[in-house]
């Protein structure tokens, strides 16, 4: 194995599409579109994530803007100066304590500004990622760095805490603010072809604009997707629209939408919004994600708060499918540094070769220890069990990056941890020795659950929305297992899926 075999995504969010069913009274023919959050804030984990990387590191960004009393950007929008005394050694002394301890302990930073207190979480912050810190946030000047400072999100049209029905929500969309700008009026005029033209509609000319086309197809393409889907003009993915709306019980284009406001919900995924209503039939809440890109497929989500239906686990023929999932969605704390160790233990003891020639034998208190001495390649005979889990390692994944970071004194937990989860994802894509029955599983239990709404746009600037239901019947949406995790930075997320 080498390891080109994987296309891993490196994104640092790690947010669940999936919940447990709402408990709302919700009528027919309604759903939700809760907006994720596509804009990105500085919280403890962004702050520290690349210590490692002189080049990237936001920690010395950071205390410079502090110590030389620079203006931040607020969530909202607006200039805010740190009025904290002694900001800057208090800060010093956070970075130290943060960086001490472990995951779900991590301290909280408050500063004084002169707009309150301004409060730093491991997940959250009340400052924008601008791109003095390599993000793509537009700071209060209005200067930015990629696609959002182009004000086209449903928070920016007005789309928030309001209910459309498909007319309603065309009408808010083509009578909106969008109408104030160049760059607005053309996604207007795109959009007022989507009820009665025919074909695939034609894009814009947007190359005059830094970054417009990626922000019409993955900002704009948050609404203009669920447009395109109930006006009947999106394609489904191997014709399951009848199917599907046999499951739900409900005509699609009949349903009421809404745009809860606030920055951020937990059910947002790393790109687009998602949406949720409910199905009639079986009282779950099936979340729809809408995703750009360039392939329209957006990133990896999380596997941590996917819903197994009762039926599905009840089957016994789901039963090392089942073992997993309840490895995998298990609350701990700290299922990034450990589940690849179970996970690895749970498939050798079901038949993985590859997993049963690791020999992974240690106990949750030796990983944690392990992570918390973060010992490199020098001074790892001080844990010769995961010295040889790494020898063993080398056998059955040959990565000559690996290599290459050992010698150059990167953490072994945090190289082994990625190895780790390489090897489980062959195991579960591939070999499919421990759990053959894996992607029918998980579409069935997808069914239940989610479709997912893809934005693209090809070289003849034709605009296509693709839905795809995972479908174990139907045989629709590929379900591939991903790992976010990198070689040089400490593991933050838990194993995620792609469903192509």
């Amino acid at each position: 194995m080498s390891d080109c075999f994987f296309s891993f995504t490196t994104v640092s969010h790690t947010k669940s599409i999936f919940i447990q069913p709402i408990n709302i009274a919700m009528r027919y023919r309604e759903f939700k579109i809760l907006e994720g959050s596509t804009k990105a804030f500085l919280s403890g984990n962004t702050l520290t994530a690349y210590l490692n990387d002189p080049r990237k590191n936001r920690i010395p960004v950071f205390r410079d803007k502090l110590e030389k009393g620079g203006i931040f950007t607020h969530e909202n929008g607006k200039p805010v100066k740190i009025t904290e005394p002694q900001a800057v050694q208090k800060f010093d002394a956070w970075v130290k304590q943060y960086l001490e301890a472990p995951k779900g302990k991590k301290p909280t930073l408050t500063l004084q500004s002169d707009q309150g207190p301004l409060v730093f979480t491991q997940s959250s912050g009340p400052l924008m990622k601008t791109k003095e810190f390599g993000g793509q946030q537009p700071d209060y000047e209005g200067q930015g760095g990629g696609k959002v400072s182009y004000k086209t999100q449903p928070s920016d049209v007005g789309l928030e805490g309001k209910n459309f029905t498909k007319d309603e929500l065309f009408k808010a969309v083509v009578n909106s603010n969008l109408k104030n700008d160049e760059f607005g009026q053309k996604i207007i005029a795109f959009i007022k072809t989507i009820p009665t033209g025919s074909g695939a509609p034609k894009v814009p000319d947007f190359s005059m604009y830094d970054g417009g086309i990626e922000n019409f197809r993955d900002n704009a393409g948050e609404y203009i997707g669920i447009l395109m889907m109930l006006n009947g003009k999106a394609n489904w993915v191997s014709g399951a629209r009848e199917a599907f709306v046999d499951h739900i019980g409900s005509p699609i284009e009949q349903m009421k939408v809404n745009f809860p406001a606030g920055k951020t919900f937990g059910l947002a995924d790393t790109l687009g919004v998602v949406a949720s209503f409910k199905n009639e039939t079986t009282g779950n809440s099936v979340m729809i994600s809408t995703k750009g890109g360039k392939s329209g497929k957006g990133a990896a989500f999380s596997l941590t708060n996917v819903e197994v239906p009762k039926s599905i686990e009840q089957n016994t023929q789901n039963k090392v499918e089942v073992g997993f999932m309840k490895i995998v969605t298990e609350k701990t704390g700290n299922q990034s540094t450990h589940n690849p160790y179970r996970v690895m233990k749970y498939l050798s003891a079901n038949g993985s070769a590859d997993c049963s020639a690791v020999g992974v034998d240690v106990s949750d208190e030796e990983v944690t220890a392990f992570f918390k001495a973060n010992p490199t390649a020098k001074n790892i005979d001080q844990f010769p069990k995961f010295k040889n889990i790494l020898n063993n390692v080398r056998k059955v994944y040959v990565s000559n990056k690996a290599e290459q970071n050992l010698e150059k004194g990167y953490s072994v937990a945090n190289i082994l941890n990625y190895l780790l989860l390489q090897i489980v994802s062959k195991e579960i894509n591939k070999n499919k020795v421990a759990m053959p029955n894996f992607e029918p599983f998980i579409r069935e239990c997808l069914q239940q659950n989610f479709i997912k709404v893809g934005n693209s746009i090809n070289k003849a600037g034709d605009w296509f929305t693709n839905v795809t239901w995972p479908n174990r019947e139907l045989k629709t949406g590929g379900v591939i297992i991903k790992s976010k995790a990198t070689m040089t930075q400490p593991p933050s997320g838990n194993i995620s899926i792609e469903v192509a």
